[in-house]
């Protein structure tokens, strides 16, 4: 599914409560499904991470400040039932 899918996929099970962010929707990869919870948005981590870090000239400094700054006021968010989950996939 694209991202564009995802959030109207999202939109129609979640009578458009769902949480996006707008700033990472090239990683957004799919929808999460809990036991007797309302589906959320489902996020790559490093892709996230990426995206923070395009701009930086330092790469290093960049990715632990883009780590910072997405767990502290990203992943460290409770924003309700409707709050998106992250996964940190395996490189292959």
């Amino acid at each position: 599914m694209t991202p564009a899918e995802i959030i109207e996929q999202l939109a129609a099970e979640t009578d458009g409560e769902a949480i996006l962010y707008p700033n990472f929707e090239e990683a957004l990869i799919g929808i999460c499904r809990r036991f007797n919870q309302p589906p959320v948005a489902l996020y790559d981590y490093r892709k996230c991470i990426e995206i923070l870090m395009r701009d930086a000239e330092d790469e290093e400094t960049a990715y632990e400040q883009a780590v910072e700054y997405f767990d502290y006021n990203t992943l460290g968010t409770w924003a309700g039932e409707y709050t998106p989950a992250f996964a940190y996939l395996e490189e292959h």
